[in-house]
């Protein structure tokens, strides 16, 4: 399940180089970048959709993520993932189980949920695609190609809505021909978050198998 975290995090990572900058997509960049720096805090709901032209699969999962500085809280249907920037907790909701890992957001490969909105500095080529429309909403269209070619996809879409100057939907198009679109349903800045709301509570779980890997 910690692949779903990841793609969720990649859901809204848009990162460039200075020497492959698309003009455009890059003036949209800051926009959202500056936006989401200007947040104290973050919430919110989103819907995940992933499809398999091959198998003729589709599955829908709903989600929310709740951010403050460098804690997070990510709520997924079967689990639920914390951190208060120290440790981080995947609790599994269906074997009523919590895995503990330490955090390591400066990890090579792995981006921390607390720098989802603002990732725009290295590991992707960029190209404005113009705008366009998500229900009634403008949108600016934005491609990321990543420079590693050893990645799992090929490509991220992102939607941004052209007056808010946030990220609306990313659509990961991965190389196995699935794609996983993630829709932001709801977003709330600047919510009541006290710290507590990101470490994990055992005792609100009776019977729980505890896996500490730190």
């Amino acid at each position: 399940m910690k692949n779903t975290l990841l793609a969720i995090v990649m859901l809204f990572v848009a990162t460039q180089t200075r020497a492959q900058r698309d003009a455009q997509a890059d003036r949209v960049l800051r926009q959202v970048s500056a936006k989401y720096k200007s947040y104290k805090s973050l919430t919110a709901d989103f819907q995940l959709i992933i499809e398999n032209k091959k198998s003729s699969s589709r599955t829908v999962e709903s989600g929310k993520i709740i951010i403050k500085g460098n804690m997070y809280k990510l709520e997924l249907d079967d689990q639920v993932i914390m951190s208060d920037g120290k440790s981080v907790w995947t609790y599994l909701k269906e074997v009523n189980e919590v895995q503990i890992n330490a955090a390591e957001p400066d990890a090579e490969d792995v981006i921390s949920p607390t720098r989802i909105f603002t990732i725009y500095e290295s590991g992707f080529k960029t190209r404005y695609r113009g705008e366009g429309k998500d229900g009634n909403i403008p949108v600016h269209l934005v491609e990321l190609v990543p420079e590693d070619n050893r990645k799992a996809y090929h490509k991220i879409q992102l939607r941004i809505d052209k007056k808010k100057h946030y990220i609306m939907s990313a659509k990961i198009l991965n190389k196995d021909g699935t794609t996983m679109t993630y829709a932001v349903r709801k977003f709330n800045p600047d919510l009541s978050a006290p710290d507590n709301l990101f470490s994990f509570d055992t005792n609100q779980h009776p019977g729980i198998e505890v896996v500490d890997l730190r």
